[in-house]
C-alpha cells in the first residue's frame, strides 16, 4: 500500500550538495548510495551558507518568487523553490495550507488544559483515521521513542522512572538490517531499546519472516518495521501473528509512508500491527514538529503516560496547543483532498515546464512521467555536468532545488506552490540558453 520511487530516485538529491537524510519515500540504507557532508559541503551547512546568500541578503528575482519573506529576509536566510519532491526535515518538511496556519494562530490566543487537548484531538484523529486510538507526538521520531518506551516499561511508574536505563528488563527491538540508518535508530536507543539486527549483510533484501521469528526471545520488547514498499507486507502478516502469540508488539515506522491516505489505517486495521507511526509535517502538511501514533489503545495510553507534560522520558518531546490545532486541521484537509485532482494539477505543471524547454539545442530529451520530468542534456554543448547544473540552480535567484545525477536533472512538481512552475520553467530555459557553447 505504501508508495516508492525507483532505487535511483530514492537516493539523495545528489547534485545539489545536500547531506544525508532519508527521502520522502525511502531507499534502502546503502552507504554507497549516500552523499554525506564528508563528501561535499552542503550549501545549507554553516560552511556553505554564504554561497546561497547574496551580499545584500536578497535579490530582485528572489523577491519576485518570495514576496513575503519577512522574517527570513530579516535574518538573512533564503527560502528555495522545492522541485526535488523531497520533504526532508532539513528542508522544513512541507508547506502548511492557510487554514492550518489560521487554526494555529487561533489556538495561540487561549489557555487550555493540555491533557484534555491531547485526549480530545487524539479521539478525533482516531475516528478520522479508523483507528482504535491516536496520539499526537512532536514528530515521527519522538513517536517511535514513546512507543518503544511503552513496549519496554508499559505504564509501570517505577520502570518508567528508570528509562533509558533498561538493565534487567526486556529491552530488545528487532529490526531488519536493511531498515537501519533512519531516524528510528536513535529514537529506539533514546528510550533504552537495544537494537537486535537481523538479515544478511551487504544486501537490500528485507529479512524473511523466519528470521524475525527466530530472533524473538524473552528479552524482545517489540519488532519494528520500516514502511518502504509493498513487499514489506510479505513478512508482516505472519510475523504479526507469531509475535502476538508471544506477547510481542509490532510497530511500523511510516514516517514517509503517507500519502496514500489509506496507509493511516491499512497497517493497523487491515494487517493488525500495534502502532503505525508517521510524520505530521510531510505528506499530511501539518506542523513540522508533529507526528501521529495510530493503533491499539494500550500503546497510545503508554505514549501519553511517558510524554510531556508528565515528568518522564518524553518530557522534552513537547507538543504545543498550536501544533495540536494544526495537525488536526491539516489531517482533515488531507483526508478530504482529491488525489486525482492533485495528480491532474501536477501533470499540467510538468507539461508547462517541458514546453518551456522545447527547441533548445543540446537538450537530448524531456521525459514526462506523470508528476516528474527528467531532462537529459549534452554536457559538451552546455559545458557543465548535471551535478554542477543542480548546484548553480540552487544558488541562483530564485533558488531552485532539484535532483541532479546520472546525466539528468529530475524535477518533481508535487511540492511546488501555485505559480512556481512558471518560475521553474522560465529559469530553466534561461539557464540552458545562456550556457550554450558556440560550435567548434
Amino acid at each position: 500500500m505504501s508508495t516508492a520511487l525507483g532505487a535511483a530516485e530514492d537516493s539523495l538529491v545528489a547534485g545539489a550538495g545536500l547531506g544525508c537524510e532519508h527521502p520522502t519515500t525511502r531507499s534502502r540504507a546503502n552507504p554507497k548510495n549516500l552523499i554525506t557532508i564528508a563528501n561535499i559541503i552542503s550549501p545549507f551547512s554553516p560552511a556553505g551558507l554564504g554561497r546561497i546568500i547574496p551580499p545584500n541578503g536578497t535579490a530582485k528575482n528572489h523577491r519576485v518568487a518570495f514576496p513575503h519573506m519577512g522574517i527570513y529576509e530579516e535574518i538573512g536566510v533564503r527560502p528555495f523553490i522545492n522541485a526535488s519532491g523531497c520533504m526532508y526535515t532539513r528542508f522544513g518538511g512541507s508547506i502548511m495550507a492557510e487554514p492550518v496556519v489560521a487554526a494555529m494562530a487561533e489556538a495561540s490566543k487561549h489557555f487550555v488544559n493540555i491533557f484534555d487537548l491531547q485526549n480530545r484531538v487524539g479521539d478525533a484523529i482516531a475516528a478520522m483515521t479508523r483507528n482504535e486510538s491516536a496520539f499526537i507526538s512532536c514528530g515521527a521520531a519522538s513517536g517511535i521513542s514513546l512507543a518503544v518506551a511503552t513496549c519496554i516499561a508499559g505504564t509501570d511508574a517505577n520502570l518508567a522512572d528508570r528509562l533509558p536505563d533498561t538493565h534487567g528488563i526486556r529491552n530488545q527491538i528487532i529490526i531488519s538490517r536493511c531498515d537501519r540508518g533512519t531516524e528510528a535508530d536513535p529514537a529506539v536507543r533514546a528510550a533504552g531499546g537495544r537494537i537486535v539486527e537481523i538479515g544478511q549483510p551487504n544486501t537490500s533484501r528485507r529479512a524473511g519472516s523466519d528470521e524475525y521469528l527466530h530472533a524473538i526471545t524473552d528479552q524482545t520488547a517489540a519488532i519494528l518495521f520500516i514502511a518502504f514498499e509493498s513487499e514489506a507486507e510479505l513478512d508482516v502478516g505472519r510475523v504479526i501473528s507469531a509475535a502476538h502469540e508471544k506477547n510481542v508488539p509490532v510497530l511500523i515506522d511510516g514516517a514517509c509512508a503517507v500519502p496514500p491516505k489509506e496507509n493511516l489505517w491499512h497497517y493497523t486495521r487491515d494487517l493488525g500491527v500495534d502502532a503505525f507511526i508517521t510524520s505530521g509535517g510531510k505528506g499530511i502538511r501539518g506542523p513540522q514538529s508533529t507526528g501521529l501514533v495510530l493503533g491499539k489503545r494500550e500503546i497510545i495510553e503508554g505514549c501519553k503516560f511517558h510524554s510531556s507534560p508528565n515528568l518522564r522520558i518524553g518530557r522534552g518531546m513537547k507538543v504545543g496547543k498550536e501544533e495540536f490545532a494544526g495537525i488536526y486541521t491539516a489531517l482533515k484537509l488531507f483526508l478530504a483532498a482529491d488525489p486525482a485532482a492533485e495528480i491532474a494539477r501536477d501533470i499540467r505543471r510538468v507539461a508547462h515546464i517541458a514546453d518551456a524547454l522545447k527547441n533548445i539545442p543540446g537538450i537530448l530529451s524531456c521525459i514526462v512521467e506523470k508528476t516528474r520530468l527528467q531532462i537529459k542534456f549534452d554536457q559538451a554543448v552546455f559545458g557543465i555536468t548535471c551535478e554542477e547544473a543542480a548546484k548553480i540552480l540552487l544558488e541562483s535567484d530564485p533558488s531552485i532545488l532539484l535532483r541532479g545525477r546520472d546525466n539528468r536533472l529530475t524535477i518533481h512538481v508535487n511540492l511546488l506552490q501555485d505559480g512556481e512552475e512558471e518560475l521553474v520553467a522560465r529559469n530553466l530555459r534561461e539557464f540552458f540558453t545562456k550556457r550554450l557553447q558556440p560550435p567548434v
